[in-house]
């Protein structure tokens, strides 16, 4: 079979203006008010109270928590600076959406305010090469995740009681690794468990969650681990599965050592799902409306 030349070239600028027009639409949803993009500077702009007081950690604060919390806040070096009130920052990692499937790198930025216990989630990425976004908002009466493909083409949207725990134990996962000055706040109970350990109880509304901070001798947080978060085993269908995420490395922002790297991991029945890295790339606290 014989093509000839110019229909090569029809075929050929078909082809060119197709991938034009998906551009100039997937633009378009970009720019409405709908957008995951969108919705997440207006969640910012509305969700970042001022700051009304600035308030020092001091040593009496760190008095009614266990030896290795209290260390590791004396390693953090919170005593003496401004308690974290709000903070932004941006990642640079993988995810896996299941335990065989292959990684995706991502690009994320998160905007968390303890105050009105508010936490945004964006997630940027392609997936088959088409781009998709990821919307997390939690706040402490609800929580969703939502996921679009191109803008256009949403693929998940769960909002129940179920993401409301779950997201629950990851913003005070956020807290003990970003924002580990919050850690004095009187709506978390210790409990020690050795020198080494503590389990915490941590309640926001009508919801409690727990989980356990390991430190190593260093006063370093080396893992969070928590069995109160839900995993999705089926559409629909969620188990507790017990959750970690061991700290890899820290950095100096700001005069406070924090988490620079961790990773996430779900422990299944069968085997260790390591789903998410992430690295910080930047990281601004107290941040001013």
């Amino acid at each position: 079979m014989v093509i000839s030349k110019d229909y090569a070239k029809f075929k050929t600028e078909i082809l060119l203006l197709a991938f034009f027009l998906l551009v100039i639409i997937y633009s378009f949803f970009e720019m409405l008010p709908t957008s995951f993009i969108n919705q997440y500077r207006s969640q910012q702009k509305i969700k970042l109270e001022p700051i009304k007081k600035i308030t020092l950690v001091t040593e009496k604060d760190l008095e009614h928590l266990p030896l290795c919390v209290s260390r590791y806040l004396k390693y953090v070096n919170v005593v003496g600076k401004p308690k974290t009130e709000n903070f932004e920052v941006h990642f640079r990692g993988y995810m896996k959406f299941k335990p065989k499937a292959k990684p995706i790198n991502i690009e994320a930025e998160q905007t968390s305010v303890i105050s009105n216990s508010t936490r945004i989630f964006l997630i940027n990425s392609k997936l088959f090469g088409i781009p998709f976004k990821g919307l997390h908002l939690f706040t402490d009466s609800f929580a969703f995740m939502k996921i679009k493909l191109a803008s256009i083409l949403q693929v998940v949207n769960i909002q129940n009681e179920i993401m409301l725990q779950s997201e629950t134990v990851t913003f005070f996962n956020d807290m003990c690794l970003l924002a580990p000055s919050t850690l004095i706040n009187q709506n978390i109970k210790w409990e020690e468990i050795d020198q080494y350990s503590a389990k915490a109880t941590f309640t926001l509304n009508k919801v409690t969650i727990s989980a356990v901070l390991e430190f190593n001798k260093e006063d370093q947080l080396i893992n969070f681990v928590s069995k109160d978060r839900y995993y999705q085993t089926k559409e629909n269908d969620y188990k507790l599965v017990q959750w970690s995420t061991p700290i890899e490395k820290y950095h100096t922002v700001n005069d406070q050592n924090l988490t620079k790297k961790a990773s996430a991991i779900w422990s299944l029945p069968n085997e260790e799902f390591k789903y998410a890295d992430f690295e910080i790339i930047k990281f601004q606290s107290n941040v001013k409306k």
